[in-house]
């Protein structure tokens, strides 16, 4: 870390938190309703996936809870499985437990706002790796925990002015994440009702019988992989690190996580390629316009390149034209992938052929051309508010270590 700004220090976290509250080693029976209860598996970085969360009675909450009550405004850490995620809880109405520390700042000491971005920022996540043991999985102990350092600024009321800032580029990016989710879902109701239920202009109402069922008359079916010429992404030996790189140089390289990240159109990824390992591994290097999609473990991640990338062997990709680009990725996005396999083994059953041999419904010219006029607007008001979503994420990044401290 460079020097600290001038009235800045460096202190000991835990001499400024009000509360510790932590549930490890402790397991509470799961019931059919009661009380919420968040694991470590509910914490993502800078939010909560309820979802994820399962109950207690309220029987056993009584008994479980007896190292304190987590309330709204606290902040939760993840401390192994993985470690470091952090979120601020917004409801009181929970419990936490296993591989969670539940974070309450001193009041007029430390501001919770404050100390969620510190952790969150790459000298906090240092401060907590640094610490961690374990050979497989990595995680840290109370005692470690005890020894992290945190740098505050010259007053508790320029803590808050610094989360207050941070804050304001996050409501940004959310206020745009739910653009583009309004965006995506117009474009995906039009595609269904085109060509799930068939309500599309002028429609005739001949039908006839196919191996997806009944479809228009002038339509037809072929497998996907006589459509497009498919190509899948490799990885080189991970054991050799110096193929990989985290900071810009040689191709972007995306994996599963980038999908999940990027939404509809991916601009960046978490690593990169060396132009050595795409030459030696004869790794495909897909363009612009592409439609990709994962087919193992998480099946049915869909996304759309906007410059030359290359991806791992778990993602197929569909080079596309611009009249068919947008059909292409809402088929691929509405596809029931269980008709591909048992949903059971679904993850590990899936492969390169069984993707190529998926069956691919070709509506005529016209409604095509008509389906690309409909929607183009709304992908490009997408792919807009994609990139400027990519730069706020960016300048927040950046901005996250400058106003903590010039770490």
């Amino acid at each position: 870390m460079k020097t600290l700004p001038k009235g800045w220090k460096k202190e000991k976290l835990s001499d400024y938190l009000e509360m510790v509250i932590d549930y490890r080693g402790k397991t509470p029976a799961k019931a059919d309703k009661g009380i919420l209860t968040l694991s470590a598996k509910s914490v993502k970085m800078g939010e909560i996936d309820y979802s994820q969360a399962y109950f207690i009675s309220k029987e056993t909450y009584k008994e479980f809870m007896v190292r304190g009550f987590p309330k709204v405004g606290d902040i939760l850490m993840t401390t192994e499985a993985p470690l470091g995620c952090i979120a601020k809880l917004d409801r009181d109405d929970v419990s936490v437990a296993q591989r969670l520390l539940t974070l309450r700042g001193k009041e007029k000491q430390l501001d919770n706002d404050y100390l969620m971005y510190y952790l969150m920022s790459p000298i906090g996540q240092f401060e907590l790796l640094s610490r961690a043991s374990g050979s497989t999985v990595q995680g840290i102990k109370r005692s470690e925990f005890e020894k992290v350092d945190i740098v505050l600024p010259t007053s508790y009321n320029e803590q808050k002015e610094i989360a207050n800032i941070i804050s304001s580029f996050d409501k940004k990016i959310e206020l745009l994440k739910e653009q583009n989710q309004t965006l995506e879902t117009m474009a995906q109701t039009i595609f269904k009702e085109w060509f799930v239920d068939f309500n599309y202009p002028n429609a005739t109402g001949e039908m006839i019988e196919s191996e997806m069922g009944e479809i228009p008359k002038e339509w037809k079916i072929g497998r996907i992989g006589n459509e497009f010429d498919i190509t899948i992404g490799r990885t080189p030996p991970r054991q050799e690190s110096h193929w990989f790189s985290e900071i810009p140089q040689g191709m972007k390289w995306a994996s599963i996580k980038d999908m999940g990240n990027a939404g509809v159109y991916i601009f960046n990824t978490s690593e990169y390629l060396v132009d050595e390992a795409i030459e030696k591994f004869n790794i495909p290097i897909i363009p612009e316009n592409t439609a990709i999609l994962s087919f193992k473990m998480t099946v049915g991640r869909v996304a759309i390149v906007t410059n030359e990338v290359t991806t791992n062997e778990a993602i197929a990709h569909f080079p596309c034209t611009k009249e068919n680009l947008f059909f292409v990725y809402c088929y691929l996005k509405n596809f029931n992938y269980g008709y591909l396999g048992s949903t059971s083994s679904i993850t590990t059953a899936i492969n390169s052929k069984i993707i190529k041999e998926m069956p691919f419904l070709m509506p005529s010219k016209k409604e095509l051309d008509l389906f690309n006029h409909k929607v183009s607007g709304l992908f490009e008001q997408l792919k807009y508010i994609s990139k400027e979503l990519d730069i706020l994420e960016e300048l927040s990044k950046m901005l996250l270590p400058q106003l903590l401290g010039h770490c």
